[in-house]
């Protein structure tokens, strides 16, 4: 987008408590075998091994299927007792998480973000419930769903909301959303920009267009009189 070069990656990785092991494994293969971008030189970076870097903002989203390493019975309690706080906080759960203890390790997602989890885990529910599995399986609520980022520049990302959306029933999984703000530089022309599909005079366009919108907007709110439309 203009300067600026996207990433956007959902995946998918290894099920199972204890299969941490492959879900690293899931990790270090697909950033590694993505043959991206295609045609288009996005910067000095475009032959890194790993894609996200050759990216100036990478987004890396979906069912990671990290797990807490914790009992079911802990964490439900541990989720009853922080609904009973009048500020609710995760942290106690969250230094059980296998991902954010990855990440500090430096074993996965290198130079990713995440934004602050304020909400409880979103896996696995019963059918159209509330409850978390009830079957024979018995399996520890989680957070196997995550939005991460990172970001060449410092600050060149920043996570506005991330949360969950428990009234979304129609899976064992709660969908999570964030929202971002993105610092975009100005576009080049030396570069092929939206893999040649940007059209500069559009862009020129556009801002004309948008100043032109300003200065009409600060006219009237400078205008000091008001005027009366009369109608016979």
């Amino acid at each position: 987008m203009f300067g600026t070069s996207f990433l956007f990656m959902n995946s998918h990785f290894a099920a199972h408590q204890d299969k941490t092991d492959k879900r690293i494994a899931d990790y270090q293969k697909t950033k590694t075998i993505l043959n991206l971008p295609k045609s288009v030189k996005v910067n000095e970076h475009t032959n890194n091994p790993d894609v996200t870097a050759r990216f100036d903002c990478a987004f890396w989203i979906g069912d990671l299927n990290f797990r807490l390493n914790q009992t079911k019975d802990y964490v439900e309690g541990a989720l009853q007792r922080i609904d009973e706080e009048e500020y609710q906080h995760y942290e106690s759960l969250l230094v059980d998480d296998q991902l954010i203890n990855l990440m500090h390790e430096g074993k996965v997602f290198h130079h990713f973000q995440e934004g602050r989890i304020m909400f409880a885990p979103t896996y696995k529910f019963d059918s159209d419930s509330d409850s978390y599995d009830s079957s024979k399986k018995q399996r520890i609520p989680s957070y196997t769903d995550r939005v991460l980022y990172r970001s060449k520049r410092k600050n060149g990302i920043q996570c506005l909301e991330y949360n969950s959306v428990p009234a979304i029933r129609y899976s064992d999984h709660r969908p999570v959303y964030c929202l971002f703000e993105v610092n975009l530089r100005p576009g080049r022309d030396n570069i092929p920009l939206a893999a040649g599909l940007f059209n500069r005079e559009i862009y020129l366009e556009a801002n004309r267009r948008r100043a032109l919108a300003r200065d009409v907007i600060n006219k009237m709110r400078n205008q000091k009189t008001s005027s009366v439309c009369v109608v016979q």
